[in-house]
């Protein structure tokens, strides 16, 4: 049986709705970003079970709105919610709906139909989300944020980082305004962020990148590689959504 995407069309008197405005606030990501922030990192990865599955997410600060990306290893969909002002989430998810119950294994069915994004949200906010970033179980690495790209970037299959190569320093380069390529930006920019993106692009440096994890240098946080880009005074200050200025 295929279930509407009508159904999941939320009452905002609901109990679950936090507050006053639109969408449901997650408490969570207010505690989690602090955490961010004072580790000085935009990106988080965390993972969590739901339905018997093992779900996996990546929180981006570097983004305005915020997203949150959700995913699981086998399944193609791969949703991003955006995280608004106050940390609040559309409870209408739209073309998110389907992808995310596939995502979390809500099969179309008659036992299905009572499943509500709303609750779905409150059980996040309350046991799957971290309150503190952990340098070892929460650091992201571009293969975390890979899922939400598929096919969108250069050799998609590529996603350990294996290097850079600072076209500055081969004499040979010739027109340094081309370098790095559009392709190699886009990738950099999707898997590392728009600032490191920015970054290397105003230095003349390309990252580099293979599908073998073997292959890879024994740098592969997020954190870690920005550091071995030259990023390493580089922290996150960016305005808490919900506050004054953002």
């Amino acid at each position: 049986m295929v279930v509407s995407p009508l159904r999941h069309t939320v009452d905002m008197s609901s109990s679950l709705t936090r507050e006053t405005g639109p969408g449901f606030r997650m408490k969570s990501l207010t505690s989690l970003h602090h955490s961010m922030r004072s580790q000085g990192t935009d990106r988080a990865h965390f993972s969590f079970p739901y339905n018997g599955h093992h779900i996996d997410a990546v929180f981006y600060v570097d983004e305005t709105p915020f997203k949150l990306l959700l995913y699981r290893i086998g399944v193609a969909e791969a949703p991003v919610l955006e995280v608004q002002r106050g940390y609040r989430i559309n409870t209408y998810l739209g073309e998110n709906y389907r992808p995310l119950r596939a995502v979390l294994g809500i099969e179309n069915s008659r036992a299905s139909e009572e499943w509500r994004p709303i609750d779905f949200l409150d059980h996040l906010d309350q046991k799957g989300i971290p309150a503190h970033v952990s340098p070892h179980s929460n650091e992201c690495r571009p293969a975390h944020a890979a899922p939400r790209y598929r096919d969108q970037i250069e050799e998609s299959s590529k996603i350990y980082f294996c290097g850079i190569i600072d076209w500055t320093k081969h004499r040979d380069t010739g027109d340094l305004d081309h370098l790095p390529s559009t392709e190699n930006a886009r990738k950099t920019g999707a898997l590392l962020g728009p600032d490191v993106a920015a970054f290397c692009t105003r230095l003349h440096i390309s990252t580099k990148w293979t599908d073998n994890p073997a292959d890879t240098e024994s740098i592969r946080s997020h954190r870690e590689i920005v550091h071995r880009i030259g990023l390493s005074d580089r922290r996150v200050d960016r305005n808490l959504p919900g506050t004054p200025g953002s």
